[in-house]
Parts: C-alpha cells; sequence; structure tokens
C-alpha cells in the first residue's frame, strides 16, 4: 500500500499535461467519416438512388440510434471514459471498420463465415489503435465492453443507412419498411453484442496476467464471429425456420447474461475498493466519508451532479467525480502489477480534485 504522508493538497500549481494522443484519435475519427461518406457516395450511382433516398436513408438510420446509445452508455456508469474514446469507437465502426470489413469481403469473395470474420476483426481493431494511442485507455473489462459496443453501434448504423438506400431506391417505402423490422433493428443490437463480446476478450488479454490471457481472449473472440454467424443463418436466413432463430435468441440472451455478470462483478469489485484506497488521501482534505459513500454509488453520484445549483458546480462535481474514480483505478492497476502508483498521474489526478473543490466552494458562494 502506498504511503503518502507529507503530500499536500494544494496542487494548483501543476499544470496538467495536453493529451498527445488526442491527435492519433480525431485523425482516426476524420478518416472514418469521410470513409462513410465515400462508401454511401460509391452506391449512389450503382443503385441509381437520388439525394433524397440518401437523407431518407440517413434519417431513418439514425431514429434508433438515441435509444441505443443511451443503453450502451448505461452498461457502466462508474468508470471514467472520455468522450473522445467513446467518439472515436463509434467513428470506426462506421466509417474504417465498415469499408475494410466490405473490401475484404469482396476481395475473398464472400462467404458464410468469412464476412462475419471480417467485419468482427474491422469492429476489433477499434480498440487496437485506442491503445496504440492510450496505453492506458482499456482499465476493465467492462470499458472494453463499451467501446467495442460502441464500434459494433456505428457499424450496425451506417450499414442500416445502406441497407434502407438500397430499398428506397429499388422497391419504395413498403421494402424499406420490410427492412428495418426484418434487419435494422435485428442488427443495430447484433453488431453491438458480437462486438461487446470480442471488446471483452480484447480487455481481458490487456488487464489479465499469466499466459492463459491470450487464449481466452482468443476463444472471446472466436465467440463473437461465431455469434455472428449464428446469428446471420438463423435469424437473417432463407428459411427463417422458428427452431432456428429461437436457438439463436437463446445463445443471444445466455452472452447477454455473461456480458452482465462481468459488469456486475467489476462495479463491486471497484465500489469495493474506492473506500480502501480513497481513505489514504483523508489527510489532504480532498476526501470525506461523505464523498466515498456518494461515490460508491452510481445513483448517489446522479443524484450528487444533478443537485448542483448551477452549470459550473455541475461540472467541477463531474471533474472531481471522474478524478476521483481515475485515482482508485490507479491504485488497483497498480496493485495489479505489483508496482506503486505512478507519481505523475497520481498528483494529476489530485491537481483535478483540488482544482474541482475549490470551484465547488466559488460556486457555493
Amino acid at each position: 500500500m502506498t504511503c503518502i504522508h507529507g503530500l499536500r493538497a494544494p496542487l494548483l500549481g501543476l499544470r496538467l499535461r495536453p493529451s498527445r494522443q488526442d491527435g492519433g484519435l480525431i485523425v482516426a475519427i476524420v478518416i472514418s467519416g469521410l470513409c462513410a461518406l465515400g462508401y454511401l457516395a460509391s452506391l449512389m450511382p450503382r443503385l441509381g438512388g437520388s439525394v433524397a433516398d440518401l437523407v431518407l436513408s440517413i434519417a431513418v438510420g439514425l431514429a434508433p440510434l438515441p435509444v441505443l446509445l443511451v443503453v450502451v452508455l448505461a452498461i457502466d456508469q462508474l468508470t471514467p471514459k472520455p468522450r473522445l474514446n467513446l467518439v472515436f469507437a463509434f467513428a470506426w465502426g462506421g466509417g474504417i471498420a465498415l469499408l475494410a470489413a466490405a473490401v475484404l469481403t469482396k476481395a475473398s469473395g464472400g462467404g458464410t463465415a468469412t464476412t462475419p470474420l471480417f467485419e468482427e476483426m474491422a469492429k476489433g481493431a477499434a480498440l487496437l489503435w485506442l491503445l496504440w494511442w492510450r496505453r492506458h485507455a482499456i482499465t476493465s473489462l467492462t470499458v472494453g465492453i463499451v467501446y467495442a459496443a460502441m464500434a459494433g453501434l456505428g457499424f450496425a448504423t451506417v450499414e442500416n443507412v445502406t441497407l434502407y438506400l438500397t430499398a428506397f431506391a429499388r422497391g419504395g417505402h413498403g421494402d424499406v419498411l420490410t427492412m428495418v423490422v426484418h434487419h435494422g433493428l435485428g442488427m443495430g443490437i447484433a453488431h453491438p453484442l458480437c462486438a461487446s463480446l470480442a471488446g471483452l476478450g480484447i480487455a481481458y488479454a490487456v488487464i489479465a496476467r499469466g499466459g492463459t490471457r491470450f487464449p481466452i481472449a482468443l476463444a472471446s473472440c472466436a465467440g463473437a464471429v461465431l455469434l455472428h454467424i449464428l446469428w446471420n443463418d438463423t435469424v437473417f436466413s432463407a428459411s427463417h425456420l422458428p427452431a432456428g432463430q429461437k436457438q439463436a435468441y437463446v445463445v443471444c440472451a445466455a452472452v447477454v447474461l455473461v456480458l452482465t455478470a462481468v459488469i456486475v462483478l467489476e462495479h463491486r469489485l471497484l465500489v469495493a475498493t474506492i473506500g480502501r484506497h480513497l481513505l489514504l488521501y483523508r489527510a489532504t482534505g480532498l476526501v470525506t466519508p461523505d464523498d466515498i459513500a456518494m461515490l460508491s454509488s452510481g445513483r448517489a453520484r446522479w443524484q450528487t451532479l444533478h443537485q448542483a445549483r448551477t452549470p459550473s458546480a455541475r461540472r467541477a462535481m463531474a471533474d472531481y467525480q471522474r478524478a476521483a474514480t481515475e485515482l482508485v483505478i490507479l491504485h488497483q492497476r497498480a496493485e495489479r502489477d505489483n508496482v506503486p502508483p505512478n507519481d505523475h498521474d497520481r498528483d494529476e489526478r489530485l491537481a483535478v480534485m483540488t482544482q474541482a473543490r475549490a470551484r465547488l466552494r466559488a460556486a457555493a458562494l
């Protein structure tokens, strides 16, 4: 356990280092946007669709997105996840991943197994790119699940737009309604679910220690591909056999239960360690027993955040909650690696907490 005797709370003079890794993510977001637009534009001449068809397809494709985003982001409200990371994962899925999967599928001639393989590989690559630029971006299995689900959601959103565009160009509104019911709603769930299983494996390879982490991670990624194949061959098969569809739904429900169990167990572990790690900092005046109780409950966090009287106080409380949780995660990672917490990373979090405290006091005047 790290000793912090002599650590002073007033760290306002510490300048927080700018994130040098943002550039790599921003470039990927821009390229992903261009890939998505280019892919959609390439379909227009082939399908004979109009600009109006494209606009309508985008509108229909984006319609369920707010609900699906709320569901994905509600998975984890304890662990801080930078917005840039979330935007990047979504953009990668809808741009680079979709285009790469389409090119690889066409080059290979397609197939029952190759298309799901290329699509899951392309979506999972979002986490690898994120780790390349932000080495500690994946701090838990749950975070890996969320980022992968965002990539899957981006993939499904743009893929559905292409399908709706095809339906508008070929058959009109009736075909679009059929496509929405038969494909759009299902893949809006299936793509994030399959990607989440792969994200679980990648996150396990990052976090776990020992020789079994890579075989287990590969098994999880293989499970994502197999789940995708099962979904395509049953739910979207030409025969639409009810028995096969029921099997697919049962398997998907089992995967949801496994992912839910992982998330719940990790949340309990994080909550159990919040008090132990933050008690080390009571002498600094930055953490009180009431703060620990608030930080240990997702509901209490939300209530405290929304009880702030002004927008500036709300932002200060959000910064405090994020920095305190990152501090706990920093200690968790140090314990896992059997090393002391990085002093600079620790002081950065303490500086943010100090600044947030000062802003909250100013807002209360």
